[in-house]
């Protein structure tokens, strides 16, 4: 058994009667409304899905050059992947490309899948 000083003893009593003065609350949950926003997320969750995936398909039609790619990852300290998705989201135009990147919120850009 661990002993406990006289002050802790009071703090815990303290405790126990401010609980017991806590009205209990029932909670009721309402399994259909429970359905319907799990069922608004699912549908939510798969819809942004979607969209990445789609621009994904089109960011990948886009071609861009090697040379470009060097050149934007060296002036921005980026790896080759996001110098690559940044020019692919520019559609391969460096000055827009350089532009965008300048001018982004704080947040690096978003890598591809």
């Amino acid at each position: 058994m661990t002993k406990v000083s006289q002050a802790e003893a009071k703090q815990l009593e303290s405790m126990k009667s401010a609980r017991d003065d806590m009205p209990e609350k029932e909670i009721h949950i309402d399994a259909k409304e429970l359905q319907k926003a799990f069922t608004k997320l699912r549908e939510t969750q798969e819809k942004a899905y979607a969209e990445k995936k789609e621009k994904a398909k089109e960011l990948a039609k886009i071609t861009v050059q090697k040379d470009d790619v060097k050149l934007v990852s060296a002036e921005l300290d980026l790896t080759t992947e996001e110098a690559t998705l940044l020019l692919k989201e520019s559609n391969g135009d460096v000055k827009e490309c350089l532009l965008k990147f300048v001018n982004r919120p704080a947040n690096p850009p978003v890598k591809s899948e």
